[in-house]
């Protein structure tokens, strides 16, 4: 594991680095595209039902909570094509 986020954004002069995560049965990845921004995509394919939602909904939440901004997934590339919204707290 990287030292700091910081020393992440350094590499990427160098190489890509990337953060995968398995969240119940769906592998999360981050590529550490911006600073500003934490960015996880997915394969629809393996949300197959209520568990996998819900481990996505859990993760989503922790993530909210824990950085104190909403934390959204969308359809790739889409901003503004919400599938799911998890606000601080909620």
């Amino acid at each position: 594991m990287p030292v700091s986020v910081k020393s992440l954004f350094e590499q990427r002069a160098l190489s890509a680095p990337l953060l995968r995560l398995e969240v119940g049965h769906v592998g999360l990845k981050s590529h550490f595209f911006d600073e500003e921004e934490i960015e996880f995509d997915l394969d629809p394919r393996e949300v197959q039902g209520p568990a996998e939602l819900e481990a996505l909904s859990d993760f989503m939440r922790l993530l909210a909570d824990r950085t104190g901004k909403v934390a959204t997934l969308t359809h790739e590339n889409t901003k503004s094509a919400v599938i799911l919204a998890v606000a601080p707290g909620a």
